[in-house]
């Protein structure tokens, strides 16, 4: 999967994964980051940290990640 070969070479730090859904990236993301965060519009698995849009995520500090993972999600967005 080449996804999870990025997330393995390039992730690292404090990860936020926007877009999360069922956060099926999770267990590949943990052994390489520092901590790992989801955002959706709605939680779809437990764990979510942020409820909100991409198009307005004011709940998340800036610059508060150093990753950010973001798959299968722009389709979605206006």
């Amino acid at each position: 999967m080449a996804l999870a070969q990025a997330i393995a070479q390039k992730a690292g730090g404090d990860l936020l994964d926007a877009g999360c859904g069922s956060m099926p990236y999770r267990s590949i993301a943990i052994p390489h980051v520092r901590s790992y965060d989801g955002l959706d519009i709605e939680a779809r698995a437990p764990g979510v940290r942020y409820i909100c849009s991409l198009t307005d995520m004011s709940p998340v500090a800036s610059e508060a990640y150093d990753t950010v993972l973001c798959s299968e999600v722009l389709e979605h967005v206006a």
